[in-house]
């Protein structure tokens, strides 16, 4: 480095440096991160959402004709386009300045400290956008199994992977948004299986069936603030993209209605191929889901049939079992309890940019307010899932899970 005084602008360039690493390991965290790659292309964008084209089902006016016979008429693609708002996710990194100010070796000292910064924020940017892609588009973790006044609760409808000891969140009334509790600290977490947990929070606090566990700074009365997710996606009812769901705007259950309890297992696997192949087989898919799920699946094909072990993997480099061709990858962030397709043809990862980046949309990357001396550097990304067809995304919920 140069000789001479340093300037703002040196520990600038050090950030500038160090947002490489993230935008390139980002994807790599997650098979849903990989696979849907990233559109950055602009003429997709109307203001501040995305234009995303929706398609009903198999275009209609095929038909055999006789040697003088009439062809069928042209028949209108059922299709239509959704704006669907671009997303913000956000990751704060505080540093004082009397780091580098104290030290020896001042701009080392600082450098070091924002390495481990960005290091960290590496792994909890994408592990949070995971938890988005695959969630109801409201930030919501957990559901209360039922009502208690205490720092000890009983959670449902969970994935207790993103349940850890450290992690915090926000207690809110599903329909309001108002908080019961924010920024409470995760203390420590049972497994009681099937996606449910007994956890028990730093702050005692009252619950009830009608409030959520929910990723800090969560606003779930707000309409399309959050990312869209798979689970969003799958739902049975209600309204996504501005659409009802239901007939052909809706994705398919694998299991046809039934809801016991059962191992994922060849009979199952065939249902559901069977099923998603009744709108069309896309051209580009895989399957992901329950960690679980997916080890039991393992587990029972070495029984029934002669599958030794051997590993699928996808163009990306992720692996997962195989089955008539199907490759399966499980991920911790899914839906507990479920297995599902993704037609890689049918969703769209839209963002503005390649990956977080530094906001300095008032000249300075570095801020500071409340006249404190602290100063914070703020990672910011916009994107959000675009869903094209629904009726090729088939699932199977209510799945036991491995021991």
């Amino acid at each position: 480095m140069a000789a001479g005084p340093e300037l703002s602008t040196t520990y600038t360039d050090l950030l500038l440096e160090m947002k490489g690493p993230l935008v390139e390991n980002y994807p790599k965290y997650s098979v849903l991160l990989t696979e849907l790659q990233r559109n950055t292309d602009r003429k997709n964008f109307v203001g501040t959402s995305v234009r995303v084209p929706i398609i009903r089902n198999v275009k209609q006016g095929t038909g055999a004709v006789a040697e003088s016979g009439t062809l069928n008429i042209a028949r209108n693609i059922r299709t239509q386009y959704a704006n669907i708002p671009l997303a913000t996710v956000t990751h704060a990194v505080q540093i004082s300045k009397r780091l580098k100010a104290i030290s020896e070796e001042g701009v080392a000292s600082w450098a070091q400290a924002m390495k481990l910064e960005m290091q960290l924020a590496e792994e909890a940017m994408p592990r949070v956008t995971n938890e988005y892609l695959h969630g109801t588009g409201t930030g919501q973790l957990a559901g209360f199994a039922s009502g208690a006044t205490s720092a000890t609760q009983s959670l449902n409808a969970c994935n207790v992977y993103q349940l850890y000891p450290g992690r915090v969140v926000d207690i809110l009334d599903n329909s309001t948004g108002a908080a019961v509790i924010a920024g409470v600290e995760i203390s420590t977490v049972t497994d009681t299986g099937s996606g449910t947990a007994t956890v028990v929070f730093a702050s005692s606090f009252t619950s009830t069936t009608g409030k959520g566990v929910y990723i800090e700074g969560s606003q779930p009365q707000t309409t399309n603030y959050a990312p869209q997710g798979f689970t969003q996606a799958t739902a049975s009812s209600g309204t996504f993209e501005g659409l009802t769901i239901g007939t052909d705007w809706q994705a398919v259950d694998g299991r046809n209605g039934d809801t016991s309890a059962a191992d994922l297992s060849i009979s199952i696997m065939d249902g559901m191929i069977r099923r998603r192949g009744r709108n069309g087989t896309p051209d580009s898919s895989f399957w992901t889901g329950d960690y679980a799920c997916i080890q039991k699946f393992g587990q029972t094909l070495l029984t029934q049939s002669r599958w030794d072990g051997a590993m699928g993997q996808l163009k990306s480099g992720w692996q997962g079992i195989q089955y008539q061709g199907e490759v399966l990858v499980p991920d911790y962030d899914a839906k507990a309890n479920r297995v599902f397709a993704v037609p890689k043809d049918d969703v769209q990862f839209y963002a503005t940019q390649p990956g977080p980046d530094w906001d300095d949309e008032d000249g300075n990357v570095f801020k500071r307010f409340s006249r404190s001396l602290p100063v914070e550097a703020w990672l910011v990304d916009e994107f959000n899932l675009g869903f094209h067809r629904l009726n090729r995304i088939v699932y199977a919920d209510n799945l036991n899970q491995a021991a």
